[in-house]
């Protein structure tokens, strides 16, 4: 786990998990009661693998995508 304060460190140069653990397992316990209310366990090492997997049943050969911000015209 890393640990950044973004409000001060926004390109997140400064991991500060070491100086301040008592946060960072603050901040996990919360990240672990969300991710049981919201299902999001199990966590797999594959994920990149398995999300690729749904990409390719999704949009088939597409590898490039164009995005327009709502209201644009081409």
């Amino acid at each position: 786990w890393e640990l950044y304060h973004v409000a001060e460190d926004f390109s997140e140069s400064t991991n500060l998990a070491d100086e301040h653990p008592e946060k960072l397992a603050e901040l996990q316990q919360i990240f672990d009661e969300e991710a049981w209310k919201y299902n999001v366990y199990p966590l797999y090492d594959d994920m990149i693998k398995r999300l690729n997997a749904v990409n390719d049943v999704l949009f088939g050969d597409q590898k490039e995508f164009v995005y327009y911000a709502p209201g644009a015209v081409r």
